[in-house]
Order: C-alpha cells, then structure tokens, then sequence
C-alpha cells in the first residue's frame, strides 16, 4: 500500500496543469471537495471528537493531495433535518438533510425582511489559518457553497419549483440577492494570498437533467457564473463547479460561462470517454469513482473503476482528467476502498 504517504511531494502545478488542459501532467491528479471528518480521522489515526482544523492539512499530505480547500462560511441561515444513522456499518452517528420542502422565505414580506449575508458576517477564517499551515507545494482553492442551492434552499426546492411559473418577479429577486452575495464573496476570496482556483459547489440537478429547463438557467443562473468565470479569467485561476445531476443539456453554457472543470461525474451519468470526446478540448473532468463502490463494494471493486479512470485519462490526447469520487468521501465509505482508490492512482 503506497499511502498513506511518508514523504509527501505535493505540486500544484500537477493540479493546475490538468484543470486548465495544459498539457499531460507525469501522473493524474487526485482532488475531493471534502472527505467527511469520520474518514480522515480513520486515516490518521484519531477520533472524530478528537479532530482539529490542522488535522485536514496534515490528511492532505498523506493522502498525495496538491492543494487545501479553503472555505467561505456564511451565517446559519437554513434548517436542516436530522436523523439518526441506520447503517450499522457507517462511522456516522446521524444523517443531515436540507429541508425540500420549506425554507425561511416563502412570502415578498419574508423576503424584504430577510437579513441576508454580506462579506463582513461571512467567515474566511479557514483562509488565514490553512496559509499560515500551508505545505510547500500546495496552493489553496477558495471553495464557495451555493448559488442555485442558495435560492433553492430559501423557500425548499419544492415551493420553488411553484415559484418558478406562478411568482418570477419574486425568483428573480431571490437570484439577484444571492448572485449579489456569491460575486461579492468570491472576489474576496480569490484575492486571498495563495489561492490558485475557485471551487463553485452548486447543485444544479438531478439523475435525468437540471432542475430548471436550460433557458431559466441562462436567464437566472449562468449570468452569475459568467461573472465568477471572468473574475478566474482576470486572475488566471481555474474555475471548478461541483454539481450534482446530468447536465449535458448545458454543458456548452457552463463552459461559454468560464467553467475549466466540472466534478462530480457518476459513472450512471457520465462516461468519461464520451465526455472527453466532445468537451475535453474545453473542459476537464473530475471524479467518475461511484460512492456505491466505495461504500458498498470491495476493494478490486474500487481498484478496477480507478483503472477504468486512468485508461480514459491517458486516451488520445492524453489529460484533462482528476481522479475523485463521484460526490464526496462520505462518511458511509469504506475506509479501506477509499485508501484503496488512492493506492491505485498511484500504481
């Protein structure tokens, strides 16, 4: 087993170079939005109520990563609903839901009330501690959650869908709030020291499309994105979106929008083949290693989709890809077939 590693070479410019296709890097890449606090303290060792911020930095090294995710904390402004695990084999003790169903603003009066975030109730801690901490090599990666998820998630994404053929004027004015707040967070993000990409996590659909028909999307959404993308473009950072769903009905405007690489990719979803052969001129892919393989499967399991990545990463021409899972690392995965997953990209 080569990881955990014991002598970590991190390098960005690994990263970097596979984000922006330029060029074939020595190796693929690996990059997670997040590994759930219960995995990196198997990883390393700990409890979970043991763990500290540092803990990530360290994680990051042993596992071969070239950056640190960097995140932007607005104030607690949803609900979430929470029930107890009933996996027996996770090492989770509960599970967290975003409310579908209700959201703090349902009426024009809730919405003119409503205090919404600015840069200066926002926290960008996690920037100043992780540079201060930050391995040679590494570069960090501003991580903003929520645009779409943002809007969606002020009334449930149900009362939206409503919302979206009886009352646009008030979907309008809850894309232009948060759109607001989205641009003015992530200039100040990006203009951290250190930060050499910005991380957009925004779920925009689901297993059969996006939630919204493409033409909402470009009237509400991609204006946003469009700005974020000339923003990285004026910085010369890369512009990664997560984002949930099948979205190659607008896989063209995400990357008319500035986007350099879409994550997460579930192999249900996406072929990674196809994908390279009618975007990978203009976009990397990140991810395709199903969670249902990492937490239900074995560890061939897990090896064999790792190969599967890496042979559609060295196709004609050969790049444009990271390896990740198809989400996150979470909680409910097999510490084992996460480590290895990251064994066999080195192989």
């Amino acid at each position: 087993m080569r990881v955990p590693l014991t002598k970590p070479a991190p390098d960005f410019t690994r990263l970097r170079q596979s984000l922006m296709l330029e060029g074939c890097p020595d190796r693929m890449p690996p990059m997670e939005l997040f590994c759930d606090i219960e995995i990196m303290c198997a990883v390393l060792g700990k409890s979970p109520d043991q763990y500290e911020k540092l803990d990530y930095v360290r994680f990051q090294q042993m596992m071969g990563y070239d950056y640190l995710n960097a995140q932007v904390h607005m104030p607690a402004v949803f609900a979430r609903l929470e029930i107890d695990e009933q996996n027996p084999e996770s090492l989770a003790s509960k599970r967290v839901f975003q409310d579908e169903h209700s959201g703090p603003i349902q009426t024009w009066e809730a919405l003119e009330a409503f205090q919404w975030p600015t840069v200066e109730t926002s926290d960008f801690s996690e920037f100043d501690l992780y540079r201060k901490h930050l391995p040679k090599g590494m570069k960090l990666i501003a991580w903003l959650g929520g645009f779409f998820e943002n809007v969606s998630w002020s009334t449930g994404i149900e009362p939206f869908c409503y919302k979206l053929v009886d009352d646009r004027p008030f979907v309008a004015k809850l894309f232009q709030e948060w759109g607001r707040y989205a641009i003015e967070v992530s200039r100040v993000a990006m203009d951290k020291p250190d930060v050499a990409a910005y991380w957009l996590s925004d779920d925009l659909g689901f297993n059969s499309g996006p939630f919204m028909p493409p033409a909402d999307c470009r009237e509400f959404v991609f204006p946003v994105y469009a700005e974020l993308g000339r923003m990285c473009r004026e910085r010369d950072i890369p512009f990664i979106l997560h984002s949930c769903g099948r979205l190659h009905v607008i896989m063209d405007d995400l990357i008319e929008c500035g986007v350099n690489c879409l994550h997460s990719l579930p192999p249900n979803l996406y072929d990674l083949r196809e994908n390279k052969r009618r975007w990978g001129d203009r976009l990397a892919f990140a991810g395709n290693i199903d969670l249902n393989i990492l937490g239900m499967g074995t560890t061939e399991d897990t090896r064999r989709a790792v190969r599967g990545v890496k042979e559609a990463w060295a196709a004609d021409p050969a790049g444009g890809m990271i390896l990740s899972s198809a989400n996150t690392v979470a909680n409910y995965c097999k510490v084992e077939n996460y480590l290895a997953m990251m064994d066999e990209l080195l192989a």
